[in-house]
């Protein structure tokens, strides 16, 4: 496998550079891993972020310098940076496991999506958190039909080779997952959910807040792409 591994980051100075290294040092040491690049997707932060990520770069890790700030920005620019037929992202706390890609590895023929599922694995964390993510799954399941189990998983590896057959979601925030999984289910495309270990960490998201503007932003995104049907372009 040549893989790009796509980690979309903000404020992340003090962390960044551990999950780097612990990522890099799984990719190198990986008996199918051909080939890789590490793309540090950074929007505009708080902190020396930018800073640090330049430190960092080398042969095989790729920092990127967005302005505009959102994890599906991230993920978008990373996308188009990429160089390699796999693709994968992963958030940069490490609370998702990269050795995921262990069981990925013997299907990669069959299946051209795969998902890190929490729901499927084992998840530590609070109890208002797995609430909280259970209904927002139940909400957006049946926005945008998706049958998919975990369906925010910041672990998702796939082919790039998929934007042949849908759009590139042009989604900025924490709902590009949704459409890209909605457009991917639309097209018949392959996806396989994986069980992994997920420990939640402290982050960013105030809990309460978060889940208004997202439910928010998915009844807009529903209106825009299943009823005036928007394709590939900045909803809103």
């Amino acid at each position: 496998m040549n893989i790009s591994v796509i980690i979309p980051t903000i404020n992340s100075e003090h962390r960044i550079e551990k999950a780097i290294n612990h990522i890099q040092n799984y990719l190198e040491s990986s008996d199918f891993i051909e080939e890789f690049e590490i793309i540090i997707a950074a929007q505009s932060s708080n902190d020396d972020t930018f800073g640090k990520i330049k430190t960092l770069e080398s042969k095989n890790i790729k920092p990127l310098f967005i302005e505009e700030r959102g994890k599906g920005k991230g993920i978008q620019e990373g996308i188009k940076a990429a160089s390699n037929p796999w693709i994968c992202f992963i958030d940069d706390d490490l609370s998702y496991p990269i050795e995921f890609l262990d069981d990925c590895a013997p299907l990669l023929d069959n299946y051209d999506i795969f998902i890190g599922s929490r729901t499927k694995g084992s998840r530590e964390g609070s109890l208002s958190r797995k609430i909280a993510g259970k209904l927002f799954h139940l909400y957006v399941s049946v926005l945008f039909s998706i049958p998919q189990s975990d369906i925010q998983a910041g672990l998702k590896l796939f082919r790039a080779s998929i934007f042949d057959k849908i759009p590139l979601p042009n989604e900025n925030g924490y709902l590009w997952d949704t459409l890209f999984l909605y457009y991917a289910n639309k097209e018949g495309l392959r996806i396989k959910e994986i069980p992994i270990s997920f420990e939640d960490k402290p982050n960013q998201l105030h809990l309460f807040s978060s889940a208004v503007h997202m439910g928010g932003r998915a009844l807009v995104l529903w209106w825009n792409v299943r009823i005036l049907n928007k394709k590939n372009e900045l909803l809103f």
